[in-house]
């Protein structure tokens, strides 16, 4: 029989021996845990290690030239083969106590983003991180730059309004003319028509049908020049009602300010009152057509009679009268008659024609003409047709009036990924913009007067998106011209001494001696080519260098009206320049400002895909990535609890963005 003191120490020994197991694998899972979880930790830092060596390897000249950050990769699994090969080296299986090992296809791609991505938002985000963080300048305030950007817009919006009132100007002129063209016409039909009858009352048949042949021609043309007055008054009622209706638009939607606004309404309501006294006009206009009609009728009446008349005349056979007596020959014999022929009775034959043509009515001339300098008026055509066809020629300068040769723009993102945009009124996103052209001014090249022509206009191409830097060029140049040609327009309007100018050559070309509707109307017309004459030696000027003031005053603005008129094309040689004012480069910077969208964005990579193929000819900025998130597994073993047989997976995630 056992001793009780023995078998308890029996259950005793096997009771601890339990717990010490139990307490064991306690400790020994609570160490797999956290070698479980130190892996995973150790992993994610491998794979935080391994893609920021990936991402260092970003394009060296991409950074260097314009200063974007991005990594070149032609596939995605270049990606990740680059990646694995970074961190394998940190997961070598048994270099460590985590025992990590990477199996075939052990990286995913979760999600990436490219330089071209979110239509421009992402070199947007790259180039705002560069101009406000990397580097220390000032750039123009953002209430400056929407100033200026007011004072171009109206400055626009003013020239293209002249412009086209303008135009109804000149199809004044031409309605003038035909008006002109009547009264001449009437005044040699009332001279015809005296001589017409004349020649009937003389008993000149011939003669009469001769006029009344140059009365039928002139008649004709008068009828005919009713129709082209027609036709030109209603052109030009439907001009200057859409010229008004485009003025109230512009300025109803902010295009024109309140100060431009009234100073050209004032003028323009001339034109108005031009269209009325034209209304008034036709009326007396059209009743010369139906008086021509109706004098075509009288004629052709007359001529039947003048022929009926001639006729009787031709075929009249005398006979032989007794007209009076001799004396006899002898006393107490017949007194010996006398004889001769009977004549035909004229003012019988010609009486009706005469009586049909008392019928025939004057016509008075609708206008009172005046006598047109001609010679001014030739000199002003010259100068319009000048600036119509060549203004190019006066102001490219001769590098560029040749096409050249065009930007290397194959496979360009600008076509490939940008999308339109709406107006941006936002005041951050507008700020964004003074960076963004300030960017392009600084890292990208921009017509200089002593720039080469083997450097490509990259600015003016972000603008305008044109194959050759003389079409781009030419863009600058029209809208820039536009701006200067309203801002110039309103100084015109606003300088008394100029003012005066103009309205005596309106006079003068007109034929009138005072102020009408058609003065100031013509008085428009120089002032609009006036303005423009002088915006086209403004740019001309910029283009070599000089500034212009924004605003001109009496002394910068040097164009006389008889300099305009006499010698335009020889001033267009000469240069000036001004003490103040803006230079070529703060137009492009203000056009830039206002122009910029995603497209023009899009533009800034096509600028740079073009130059870096110089160097790397297979570069497409779309292999650019700035953005990654990847997964990477890899395989461990439980070290305590399971052996070597019991492996599992580790799955972390990491991302990494410039």
């Amino acid at each position: 029989m056992q001793h009780p003191v023995n078998k308890l120490k029996g259950e005793l020994s096997v009771f601890f021996a339990l717990v010490l197991v139990i307490v064991a694998s306690l400790l020994l899972n609570i160490l797999e845990a956290a070698r479980t979880q130190g892996a995973r930790t150790y992993l994610t830092l491998s794979a935080d290690s391994a893609i920021d060596s990936l991402f260092s390897q970003y394009h060296r000249k991409l950074w260097e030239d314009y200063r974007l950050l991005g990594l070149e990769m032609y596939s995605h699994r270049e990606i990740t083969d680059e990646y694995n090969g970074f961190i394998r080296p940190y997961v070598t299986e048994g270099r460590n106590w985590y025992d990590l090992s990477l199996p075939e296809n052990n990286t995913e791609i979760l999600s990436y983003e490219l330089l071209t991505d979110s239509d421009g938002g992402v070199l947007r985000r790259e180039i705002l991180d560069y101009m406000k963080y990397g580097i220390a300048f000032s750039v123009m305030e953002l209430a400056d730059m929407l100033e200026f950007r007011d004072i171009l817009k109206d400055g626009t919006a003013c020239s293209e309004v002249s412009t086209e009132y303008s135009l109804c100007s000149e199809e004044a002129v031409e309605i003038e003319k035909i008006l002109t063209g009547i009264s001449r016409h009437i005044s040699e039909h009332n001279s015809e028509s005296d001589a017409a009858m004349t020649a009937l009352m003389e008993y000149r048949g011939d003669d009469f049908l001769s006029s009344s042949q140059r009365l039928n021609a002139l008649l004709t043309v008068i009828i005919q020049d009713v129709e082209r007055f027609n036709a030109a008054a209603d052109e030009l009622s439907e001009a200057v009602s859409r010229a008004n209706d485009d003025f109230e638009t512009r300025y109803l939607s902010g295009e024109l300010s309140t100060g431009s606004y009234e100073t050209l309404k004032s003028e323009f309501s001339e034109y108005a009152r031009y269209s009325e006294e034209k209304g008034e006009i036709r009326l007396k206009i059209n009743e010369l057509s139906e008086l021509s009609e109706y004098n075509l009728t009288v004629l052709a009446e007359t001529e039947e009679k003048t022929d009926e008349a001639m006729d009787y005349l031709a075929a009249f056979v005398p006979e032989e009268v007794i007209v009076g007596y001799l004396p006899p020959e002898t006393e107490g014999g017949e007194p010996i008659p006398i004889y001769d022929y009977d004549e035909p009775d004229e003012g019988a034959a010609y009486a009706p024609a005469v009586s049909s043509f008392s019928s025939y009515k004057r016509m008075e001339s609708p206008i009172n003409a005046g006598t047109p300098d001609s010679e001014k008026e030739a000199q002003l055509n010259s100068v319009k047709a000048l600036l119509s066809e060549s203004m190019l020629s006066l102001i490219l300068p001769e590098e560029y009036k040749t096409p050249g040769v065009p930007l290397e723009l194959t496979d360009k993102p600008s076509e490939v990924f940008s999308v339109p945009e709406t107006e941006v009124t936002d005041e951050t996103v507008l700020s964004d913009r003074i960076f963004i052209t300030e960017y392009i001014l600084q890292l990208l090249n921009s017509y200089s007067e002593e720039g080469s022509t083997d450097r490509h206009l990259e600015a003016e191409y972000i603008i305008y998106g044109k194959e050759t830097d003389s079409e781009n060029l030419t863009g600058i140049i029209g809208e820039t011209v536009a701006i200067r040609t309203g801002l110039n327009l309103i100084f015109l309007l606003k300088d008394a001494e100029k003012r005066e100018m103009a309205t005596q050559l309106s006079l003068a070309i007109t034929g009138l001696a005072s102020a009408t509707p058609l003065s100031t109307v013509v008085f428009i017309m120089i002032l609009t080519t006036w303005a423009l004459a002088q915006a086209v030696l403004d740019v001309k000027d910029m283009l070599h260098g000089s500034r212009v003031p924004v605003m001109h005053t009496k002394e910068s603005f040097y164009l006389s009206l008889e300099g305009l008129l006499s010698n335009f094309a020889e001033i267009c040689s000469e240069s000036h320049d001004s003490s103040g004012g803006l230079k070529y480069e703060d137009y492009l910077r203000l056009l830039l400002f206002v122009h910029m969208d995603s497209e023009r964005e899009y533009r800034i990579l096509d600028v740079i895909q073009m130059n870096l193929r110089k160097t790397q000819p297979d570069f497409l900025i779309e292999r650019i990535y700035t953005g990654i998130q990847l997964e990477t597994e890899a395989v461990s073993s439980h070290v305590f609890t399971g052996g070597n047989s019991d492996r599992y997976r580790i799955k972390v995630k990491t991302y990494y963005a410039y």
